[in-house]
């Protein structure tokens, strides 16, 4: 299990290192919002949802809710984020990716600046995995990078 923050959770049902489907279940609590806009060059995210309701934002202002029973399929390239869409309930849902997103979240492994980490890997080893679409978030990854390269800090 990685625990992004203390309402955001991922769980690997099936690692991807194979070169096959990374597959997780994630758990964010009420109200909270995932990462900034963003969009991964390797192949489609899906997501079902279990329970709750989870509100997916594209450009140009375009939203879709998922509730529980729903799968949304993301192409490859295509920007987005979400957020729980309740207030009060939690939400689950399943999800699938390339193995190069899991192997971003990796980043956040236990031992280290773990946010650090995850800047030097999408700026400097792997930045498709997950591109941030905004160039103020862009730029804050790279500056965090630099300083992480500066004081020592190694992908994983």
């Amino acid at each position: 299990m990685i625990q992004l923050h203390r309402d955001e959770q991922i769980t690997c049902l099936r690692s991807g290192s194979d070169g096959g489907r990374f597959e997780y279940e994630v758990r964010l609590g009420p109200g909270v919002d995932g990462p900034p806009m963003h969009s991964h060059a390797e192949g489609p995210e899906v997501f079902e949802m279990i329970s709750g309701a989870l509100e997916l934002r594209f450009p140009g202002g375009e939203r879709r809710i998922l509730r529980a029973g729903e799968r949304l399929e993301i192409p490859a390239g295509r920007a987005h984020t979400f957020r729980n869409a309740s207030k009060t309930e939690p939400l689950l849902a399943r999800g699938s990716h390339g193995h190069r997103f899991e192997r971003s979240l990796d980043q956040f492994a236990p031992g280290g600046a773990s946010f650090t980490r995850l800047c030097r890997y999408l700026v400097g080893v792997d930045p498709q995995a997950t591109y941030m679409v905004s160039p103020v978030v862009r730029t804050l990854m790279r500056t965090v990078a630099l300083v992480g390269r500066l004081r020592g800090v190694q992908t994983v």
